[in-house]
């Protein structure tokens, strides 16, 4: 299994929703980011629980979904800060995410 490193996990999502949202990035950030590290920091406490065989893939899921949802709150509050594109630029991360997490883990949990 691949280990996940969490800095370049939010390093990859945050490319690729600047690459969305260009100029609006500014604005952006502060809300994007630390729910990109949180992200990044619940993949990889699933990586080790199941290392250690201490989770399984349906717990796993309950957790991405939680982080899922407060990704949702993102693109509101977003949204309302009138960022045009919030919710591409989320999923465009979540997108990337998706791609180095699910290979990492061997479990189809982001996507």
């Amino acid at each position: 299994m691949a280990k996940l490193d969490p800095k370049d996990l939010v390093a990859q999502m945050v490319g690729a929703a600047v690459g969305v949202l260009k100029g609006q990035w500014a604005k952006a950030k502060e809300y994007a980011q630390p729910e990109f590290e949180k992200l990044a920091a619940i993949a990889v406490d699933i990586e080790t629980r199941k290392l250690a065989d201490r989770i399984t893939e349906d717990e796993a899921r309950i957790l991405v979904k939680m982080e899922k949802n407060a990704f949702d709150t993102v693109v509101l509050t977003l949204k309302d800060e009138g960022v045009i594109a919030a919710e591409a630029a989320i999923n465009a991360a979540l997108s990337v995410a998706a791609g180095i997490v699910n290979t990492a883990l061997g479990w189809h949990l982001l996507g």
